[in-house]
């Protein structure tokens, strides 16, 4: 019997109640810095995601949109439900955008890359954290356009399998989160700037897909890329 509980998930961006397997809450602590995931009572709480285990893996939906879909496996599930909870995020911030990027930090500056599906953006902010660099973000990254800021959600990165094998010379294997297509890996292994962390980019960088080169942008293509890098805010209000 696979045990279900209510949890409270404060960030210093806004707190979001989940239903969720156990499991998936050690995963939540496992991958996000800056977050406290809790146990709550079931007592007036109203969920912005709710999550069961199945015959065939996990069931997600967000009842404010009536998002529903199906994992059969755990890491693909617990990747969903970052992804969700992001979008939740984004409801409680209004004039805030949601970026598909990944940023670092290395030696004081700040790197944010952009690229297209497979690019390599994952791999590209590894590399930097295996020299010593500061994971900003893996994939998510908000952005306020009239503020000029922008603020990390102290998510974990993940690598596609499988794993390129000298990743193994700087992580042993308890550094994983694996799954069949994706992993994780630990924020203890890592150095992740914390969820609600503030900063501003030195420069911004495109991955070319089939070579992975990466171009420094100028700053009126930076603007540019910035702006088609956000993911449609109809995603966090509708299906």
């Amino acid at each position: 019997m696979i045990d279900h509980s209510f949890y409270c998930v404060q960030t210093p961006l806004g707190s979001l109640d989940i239903h969720a397997p156990d499991a998936i809450a050690m995963g939540l602590r496992a991958t996000l810095n800056g977050v406290k995931v809790s146990a709550i009572s079931r007592g007036g709480v109203s969920s912005v995601l709710d999550v069961f285990c199945t015959h065939q893996g996990f069931s997600i939906s967000r009842p404010a949109t009536g998002f529903h879909i199906e994992y059969s496996d755990y890491v693909d599930c617990l990747n969903e439900v970052l992804l969700q909870l992001a979008y939740e995020l984004m409801r409680l911030l209004p004039g805030w955008h949601l970026l598909h990027c990944s940023a670092v930090q290395v030696e004081g500056v700040n790197l944010i890359a952009f690229g297209e599906k497979h690019a390599g953006k994952s791999v590209w902010a590894f590399e930097k954290l295996l020299t010593g660099g500061t994971l900003l973000a893996d994939d998510l990254l908000a952005w306020n356009r009239e503020l000029s800021q922008f603020i990390c959600l102290g998510q974990s990165t993940r690598l596609r399998r499988p794993v390129s094998l000298n990743v193994f010379d700087h992580l042993n294997e308890n550094a994983f989160i694996p799954g069949k297509s994706l992993s994780y890996i630990k924020k203890t292994h890592i150095d992740i700037a914390a969820c609600g962390y503030k900063f501003e980019p030195d420069y911004v960088v495109e991955i070319e897909p089939q070579t992975h080169q990466v171009k420094t942008l100028s700053m009126k293509d930076s603007y540019a890329r910035l702006t088609k890098g956000c993911i449609p805010a109809e995603l966090f209000y509708n299906r």
